[in-house]
């Protein structure tokens, strides 16, 4: 049985054309991984944590690993 990204039907299909390029076909982590810090984007860590505090309480969400 295919995954959820097997059942998705390609925009291509509708129009009988080959999709060129199946993002659902590459496992994630294939090219390598993605990382990135809100010091990247110049975004202060604590002052994000402190704005997004109440929505990770409400929703129970674990902060991520610095």
């Amino acid at each position: 049985m295919p995954g959820p990204a097997g059942r998705r039907r390609s925009p291509w299909s509708q129009w009988g054309a080959p999709n060129p390029d199946n993002v659902y076909d590459r496992p994630q982590g294939a090219h390598g991984a993605h990382r990135y810090s809100l010091a990247d984007t110049g975004l202060d860590e604590a002052r994000e944590r402190e704005r997004f505090r109440r929505f990770q309480a409400a929703y129970d969400v674990p902060d991520e690993a610095s």
